[in-house]
């Protein structure tokens, strides 16, 4: 006789049939454009070239040397692209994230006595934030690391007795510099909250366990090396803008993260934001119906994580270091109350229609939102590369964007992953940040119309060179007319028409490409 499906049993097909759907739809995309995405491909193809002694390639670009904290996304891209298509190497990447994202924070949550497994369900959603669909790959795939960190912490760590190994204290290193190089904020609060689950076991019975305390700074010891050098050698300019608090205060109720394409969405994101608030409350009610309700627990230090990373999103300007810090914020509250709320005893029902209704609102935004924008976003993909045939291997091209959408802004990058190509505008290689840079011991003066500063966007040399190339061909990106009446690419447009033949325009008139003209 066949055995009724338990409620454990029901959970878990709720659980791994909304991923496997999740991740079909991404897997069974052509392909997944983002707003970074582009940029991080065609460097990613980029390193395989230096690697490989590409001499055009490596006349203008080179590996950074420096340890900086952005580099993980990068060479899992060049090792995948190593092997198979742009397209193949870029899913294997977001669903090795995708699935390491979601099943590590059901692992987490799993390790603890009273935790509310069902909770688990709400690390889907929030695995396909804002910043994992404008391709903060580097970001997204620290969270599956700090998972993973806590899960061997919490179980190699946790225990009084004799303490772990130097075999465990070795790994954990590993894995603490390994988020270093992904992301280095994930890197800060890895460290604190590494540090919080540490401090019964640091000092207990009034007495401070030195070796362990050593042996555990120890554990952060590469990293923050490494860290200082990237703070050292990097200059970082901090942008200027500022979220108004009242904005930051609706992000909160709006589940900002969740947001993606369209201010549309945020009827459904309230919702969702709705189910951890009601979540949350049920978790505080039974606390409160508990005998011991002042007592604190172990996993009371997420909720004081959340308390802090408040404080830091309300506090912390939003142009602060690398940028766009309060989505980052944010999105950190978001997940640590996620997490205490799932380490609580709640109501079964409650527990249950939060669950229910979140994967509604999930697959709503999923197949009504999101999946048409990125259909949208494919169009122009391949509208791109189709034009990118016309261009020559072992080409300097420059990209002229006026698509007034800022989405896009790094599409040209998509003539430069099946060719060697130099693209003036590739972003990376001008900050210190990136797994690539200019090579400035090799690199020749790029010339248009015999000058190397060219408004807005020919300026990039840091050293002289008596080598000069010039500009090959010109991606204008966006209604011709509106390149124009751009004031900022009117010193271009004259150098077109004069040193330039238009070579290529889309059938949609919205990709022009110029070719230099034969002396």
């Amino acid at each position: 006789m066949n055995k009724p499906f338990t409620e454990a049993t029901i959970e878990q097909i709720l659980f791994y049939s909304c991923l496997l759907v999740s991740v079909l739809a991404v897997v069974l995309n052509p392909s997944n454009p983002t707003l970074d995405g582009p940029a991080h491909l065609y460097n990613a193809h980029n390193i395989n070239y230096i690697l490989g002694g590409n001499e055009f390639i490596g006349h203008f670009y080179a590996l950074n040397k420096i340890p900086v904290a952005n580099l993980t996304d990068h060479y899992l891209l060049a090792l995948f692209m190593s092997v198979f298509s742009w397209q193949i190497a870029e899913k294997l990447l977001i669903v090795l994230y995708l699935l390491s994202f979601s099943i590590l924070f059901r692992k987490l949550i799993s390790q603890w006595k009273e935790a509310n497994i069902r909770m688990s369900i709400f690390a889907i959603p929030f695995s396909f934030s804002f910043l994992y669909y404008i391709g903060f790959y580097n970001f997204c795939l620290s969270f599956p690391l700090l998972f993973g960190m806590l899960i061997y912490f919490r179980k190699h760590f946790s225990g009084e007795g004799n303490g772990p190994s130097g075999r465990n204290y070795f790994i954990l290193s590993l894995l603490a510099t390994l988020i270093y190089f992904t992301n280095g904020l994930a890197f800060m609060f890895a460290g604190l909250v590494l540090f919080l689950m540490a401090l019964p076991t640091l000092y207990s019975n009034k007495k401070v366990h030195l070796k362990r305390l050593f042996l555990f700074i120890l554990v952060w010891l590469p990293g923050g090396i490494c860290f200082l050098i990237f703070l050292l050698k990097v200059t970082i300019e901090p942008g200027t803008s500022i979220v108004p608090f009242h904005e930051l205060l609706r992000w909160i109720y709006t589940a900002r993260p969740l947001i993606v394409f369209t201010s549309e969405e945020d009827k459904f994101t309230q919702l969702i934001a709705l189910l951890v608030a009601v979540a949350m409350c049920a978790a505080i009610y039974f606390r409160l119906k508990k005998r011991a309700k002042f007592k604190l627990y172990k996993s009371d230090l997420f909720f004081l994580l959340a308390i802090i990373t408040l404080s830091f999103f309300l506090t912390i300007r939003d142009g602060a270091s690398v940028g766009m810090m309060s989505i980052r914020l944010c999105y950190y509250f978001f997940i640590f109350l996620i997490l205490w709320i799932s380490l609580q005893k709640g109501s079964k029902t409650i527990t249950w229609v939060c669950s229910v209704g979140l994967v509604v609102l999930h697959f709503t935004l999923l197949f009504k939102s999101h999946q048409p924008e990125i259909s949208k976003y494919n169009e122009q993909l391949e509208q791109v590369t189709n034009a990118g045939k016309v261009i020559k291997p072992n080409s300097i091209v420059l990209a002229a964007d006026v698509t007034d959408n800022f989405l896009l802004f790094h599409f040209p990058d998509y003539l430069g992953i099946d060719k060697p190509l130099v693209i003036i505008g590739n972003y990376e290689t001008n900050y210190g940040w990136f797994a690539t840079v200019w090579n400035n011991y090799k690199m020749p003066r790029i010339l248009l119309d015999g000058r190397d500063s060219v408004p807005p966007n020919l300026n990039i040399h840091w050293k002289a060179s008596n080598e000069t190339k010039t500009v090959d061909y010109v991606f204008v990106y966006g209604y011709y007319t509106n390149f124009q009446q751009r004031d900022d690419w009117n010193g271009l447009n004259g150098i077109l028409q004069k040193d330039y033949k238009l070579i290529y325009t889309s059938d949609n008139n919205y990709i022009h490409i110029f070719g230099l003209q034969a002396d």
